[in-house]
This record gives structure tokens, sequence and C-alpha cells, in this order.
């Protein structure tokens, strides 16, 4: 090693020198590796859970279009029962005055009294 110069005992100064850069740059290398494996590890653990959220965000999605139709069903039917009670009132209201109920009192009868 003479382009280092100072002799042999100056190229083993250097040897050590670069011996202990590349125990550092090893290291370095080394922590490097341990949070890229952490990071892979947190990585695989959060991506799992956004799986499971996903999964039951979904579900909860379709169980609120479900209960919307059901809503929505019986909004529905309400809304023919509400139709279908007000005609038949009426069919009975024209029925009651076309022939009153047995033991009624007939039209122009007033308090159970005919004529007075």
């Amino acid at each position: 090693m003479w382009f280092l110069g100072g002799g042999r005992a100056g190229a083993a100064a250097v040897v050590d020198e670069l011996v202990a850069r590349l125990e550092r740059a090893e290291g370095d290398v080394r922590a490097c590796e341990a949070v890229m494996a952490e990071w892979w590890r947190r990585h695989a653990e959060i991506q799992k859970r956004v799986q499971q959220m996903e999964t039951e965000l979904a579900g909860l999605r379709q169980e609120r279009i479900d209960v919307y139709a059901r809503w929505w069903d019986a909004r529905e039917a309400h809304s023919r029962g509400r139709l279908l009670v007000r005609r038949l009132r009426r069919r009975l209201e024209q029925a009651r005055r076309r022939c009153p109920a047995p033991g009624g009192h007939p039209e122009g009868e007033q308090d159970g009294r005919r004529g007075v």
C-alpha cells in the first residue's frame, strides 16, 4: 500500500480505519433492515385491519340498504292501507245512508221517536 504513505504502520492504521467504517456501514445497514422489517410487519397488520374494516363497512352498507328497503316497503304498505281505509269508510257511509243497520233508526227518526 505504497500509495497510502507512511509505510507499514500507516497502512495498518488505514486498514483499521477502513474496517471500522465497514463495521459502521454494516451496522447502519442492519439498523435499516430492522426498520424496514418493522415497517413490513406493521404494514401487514394495518392492511389486515383495513380489510376487516372494509368488510365490516360493506356489511353495514348492505344492512343500511336492507333496512331502507324494509322501511320503504312499510311506507308503501302504509299508504296503500290508508287509501284502502278511506275507500272502505266511504263505502260504509254510503251503505249506511242507503239502508240503515238492523235495529237502527230509519231516516227521519230521532232519539228513537217517530215523527215527533
